[in-house]
């Protein structure tokens, strides 16, 4: 999983590339990023205070990631016990985020079927839109796992309905605004300490 993040901030970070002469130029800037980004072990109230809105979410993402401690070699369990361990509003910052990159990358089949789940969150994710004042997107999730609880075996296909609702509804109704308003309002609860 870990990869896999790695990987991802790098693809991005990447592909903003405009031509070839600013190629290596830009890979440097974004290596320093991706460096930066995992670096973020502790989240001060003045980092997160003076840092721009449009990478907040990705700092405060980027910290809850690099402080979940688990491995390939961790369970389930393992996974939902450092969970635990975040405050209520990290809680509906990382289920909401989570379930949003894995829905859009790999559908809601590919979300609760992961190995280490994050799946297992989305009953925090539910909850978690309802706090933040979302409750279209909550009553979609809630019909993602009803369809996932129930005893038949449904294609990807089957859950296709509700992915292309969920990724309409998060830009509609702007689930990021709604993240942001959350750190804001409870900065002290974002603050991590070694």
């Amino acid at each position: 999983m870990r990869q896999f993040f790695i990987l991802a901030i790098s693809m991005l970070a990447l592909s903003s590339c405009n031509s070839k002469s600013d190629s290596s130029d830009h890979a440097s800037k974004s290596s320093d990023k991706l460096n930066k980004l995992l670096s973020n072990d502790i989240l001060t109230k003045d980092r997160i205070e003076n840092e721009n809105d449009s990478t907040l979410e990705e700092l405060i993402f980027s910290n809850l990631y690099v402080n979940i401690k688990v491995d390939p070699k961790s369970t389930d369990e393992d996974y939902k016990n450092q969970f635990k361990k975040f405050t209520v509003p990290q809680q509906i910052f990382y289920s909401t985020l989570t379930l949003e990159r894995n829905v859009k990358h790999f559908g809601f089949k590919g979300y609760f079927e992961h190995n280490q789940s994050v799946g297992q969150f989305a009953v925090y994710a539910l909850n978690g839109y309802k706090e933040l004042g979302l409750p279209e997107v909550s009553i979609t999730v809630s019909k993602a796992i009803d369809m996932n609880k129930s005893d038949l075996k449904l294609s990807d296909s089957s859950f296709y309905k509700l992915d292309t609702i969920l990724l309409r509804q998060i830009v509609e109704q702007n689930s990021s605004k709604e993240r942001l308003k959350l750190i804001h309002n409870n900065i002290d609860s974002f603050i991590t300490r070694r």
